[in-house]
Formats: structure tokens, C-alpha cells, sequence
């Protein structure tokens, strides 16, 4: 998983001077968050994930970015 991850495509530097890549990083994934951080992504800010009922039962250590904060 590591190796897939380290070469994941918003992680790599922008390709146009100037380009900006935004990628909403799960902070309950810390593989995800130093992947970032290697790339010298930084913070700029932060969402919060909320849930009706309990949180999905799914796999967070295979999660590096979240598509979209309009699931609901």
C-alpha cells in the first residue's frame, strides 16, 4: 500500500508554476497525513466529518483523500 500511495498523483508537484493542489487529508490515516507532509503539503484548513449514526464501518488506513464534502 505504501508504495501506491507514495506515487499517488495529487502528491506530486504541480505541473503549471503557480498551480494549486487541494487534497482533504483523513487525519485518522497518519500514513496519509506524513504522505502530505513529505510532498510539503501543509494545512490550510480543516472540515469536520459528522455522521447521523455510528461512523461507517470502513478501512481508514486505505483512505489518503476524501473526493467531496457534500455526501449528505
Amino acid at each position: 500500500m505504501k508504495a501506491a500511495a507514495s506515487s499517488c498523483a495529487p502528491c506530486r508537484p504541480a505541473s503549471t508554476p503557480g498551480e494549486v493542489i487541494v487534497l482533504d487529508v483523513p487525519e485518522t490515516n497518519p500514513a496519509a497525513v506524513a504522505l502530505a507532509e513529505r510532498h510539503g503539503m501543509t494545512s490550510v484548513f480543516e472540515t469536520a466529518r459528522m455522521f447521523t449514526k455510528d461512523a461507517p464501518a470502513i478501512a481508514v488506513d486505505r483512505v489518503f483523500g476524501v473526493t467531496s464534502f457534500e455526501l449528505g
